[in-house]
């Protein structure tokens, strides 16, 4: 039997939510909610970087290709 394939990515507003999207092979995209902060953020290469959660969503319609997707069996 094989299940349907999801793709998943973490929205994080530090390196470390950064990281742990790396770590769990999944899509990081920087929240920059602070002014400044988006440099700190930039310099660990997130996916995306965005400065709202309405830009959020434009990424999910935009980039629905570009997710990266893991596929199970069992």
């Amino acid at each position: 039997m094989r299940r349907r394939a999801l793709a998943a990515r973490l929205v994080g507003d530090s390196v470390t939510d950064i990281q742990a999207a790396r770590a769990a092979g999944t899509a990081a995209i920087a929240f920059a909610d602070k002014p400044g902060k988006d440099r700190a953020l930039r310099s660990f290469e997130p996916d995306a970087l965005i400065t709202s959660m309405d830009e959020n969503l434009t990424l999910r319609n935009d980039r629905r290709q570009d997710q990266r997707v893991h596929t199970w069996a069992s």
